[in-house]
């Protein structure tokens, strides 16, 4: 079941959402279009987000959260009513163009993008000297330190059948959709084996101090690591040689 501050986060992402799509069907005409973007702004800018426990650890805003749902509601809106002007340039194609059966596919996957932000925005992480407790969107669980049995390297990205899209969105014109495919980098982070249960993974892309805050807490503890984790362990001091 969804939290209440999950619950609060997404809807703040369909209302702006909906207030640019809004927007953009009212183009060509400017001046009914900048309201609502004005309001989409403003409402993402100031919505009240319930307030996060002491000591939380977050995602960062700019690169995590702000940067993925503005990319999804830009691109995706614009994909999404792109049949609806071309309907309207074309006037027997009636109210939407039949290029919604190729564009709005791909609008889907943008629109996967706020989805991501909501998670990184719903998600945090609180440390206590025995245990530690990640809350998300609709769930919380809390994990003892003496509970974790190995910490490993995690990394997954994009579909490789996603990369098969590019020719089809360059020759179609959409060039930014196309770089962002082919820029696209894999998802890494770490994954927590436990006693008992599922692992817990602590995606650290945007959450990297959070990540060596976690780690150091478990090096403390005496977990196992495995290899390739160097990135997210605190730094032993250089020892000086004597004079």
């Amino acid at each position: 079941m969804m939290s209440r501050r999950g619950f609060l986060l997404a809807l703040l992402r369909v209302l702006v959402f909906a207030l640019i799509l809004t927007g953009l069907i009212a183009l060509p005409h400017w001046l009914r279009a900048l309201p609502f973007w004005i309001a989409a702004i403003a409402i993402y800018g100031f919505w009240p987000r319930p307030a996060l426990p002491d000591r939380a650890l977050c995602y960062e805003w700019a690169t995590a959260i702000a940067g993925p749902d503005w990319i999804g509601f830009l691109f995706g809106g614009t994909l999404t009513v792109l049949p609806i002007w071309i309907a309207r340039a074309e006037s027997e194609a009636g109210l939407i163009h039949p290029v919604a059966f190729l564009v709005w596919p791909i609008a889907m996957i943008l629109l996967a993008l706020p989805v991501i932000g909501w998670r990184n925005d719903a998600y945090h992480l609180v440390l206590s000297s025995q245990s530690f407790t990640v809350h998300g969107g609709s769930t919380s669980r809390t994990i003892r330190f003496d509970a974790v049995v190995k910490v490993k390297p995690w990394q997954r990205g994009l579909p490789h059948w996603l990369r098969y899209l590019v020719p089809f969105l360059v020759a179609s014109g959409h060039y930014s959709q196309a770089g962002a495919l082919l820029l696209a980098r894999d998802s890494s982070g770490v994954e927590l084996e436990l006693k008992s249960g599922q692992p817990v993974v602590i995606k650290a892309d945007g959450f990297e101090a959070p990540t060596r805050a976690l780690m150091a807490q478990l090096k403390l503890a005496g977990t196992p690591m495995a290899r390739g984790l160097s990135r997210y362990l605190p730094k032993s001091p250089r020892k000086t040689k004597p004079e």
